[in-house]
């Protein structure tokens, strides 16, 4: 951490742990060579865009991933639901996310309910942001999924959820 490096290459297929947390890093780096990587440290850099693709490569043994303090935005509300579907279905041994304190994270849009959308399609998650995600947390995302299995489509849209759960009812 702290060494001002901007661009990361690692070939180090025994290593779990990876900390290169208050940097200059751009982009995800890298993780192909990393097949038993465990947890991922990328706090502090300056990332501004994740994709699943980025960890496509350690998503059955990653179960920490630290992208607090980036720079990481999402353009549109279906584009962070993308990647948080997509994320969840292949990250099943992830049990925490640090991802706090990013533009999107505190954009009115995402500020409130992020945490509940990673609750919802993350099934192994137990952790968000450094808070142990409650009960009532994981109680409200399945209603989420009961929401999505319903016809009718007149629901509150003042909340991020509902509102994907109507888009989704729509699609169909």
């Amino acid at each position: 951490t702290n060494n001002m490096i901007s661009k990361v290459e690692i070939n180090l297929p025994k290593l779990k742990k990876l900390d290169i947390g208050s940097n200059m890093i751009d982009k995800v780096p890298d993780l192909a060579n990393l097949p038993n990587l465990e947890e991922l440290r990328l706090y502090k850099n300056s990332i501004t865009k994740i994709s699943d693709e980025d960890f496509k490569f350690v998503k059955a043994t990653l179960n920490t991933i630290d992208l607090s303090f980036n720079k990481i935005v999402f353009p549109k509300a279906k584009d962070f639901f993308d990647f948080v579907d997509i994320f969840g279905k292949n990250m099943r041994k992830l049990r925490a996310i640090f991802i706090n304190k990013n533009p999107f994270s505190m954009s009115k849009i995402y500020a409130k309910e992020y945490s509940g959308v990673f609750t919802y399609y993350c099934a192994s998650i137990n952790a968000i942001d450094g808070k142990t995600i409650e009960d009532s947390e994981k109680d409200q995302s399945k209603q989420i999924n009961s929401l999505k299995d319903r016809k009718s489509t007149r629901l509150n849209s003042s909340h991020l959820l509902i509102s994907y759960a109507v888009f989704c009812l729509k699609k169909k």
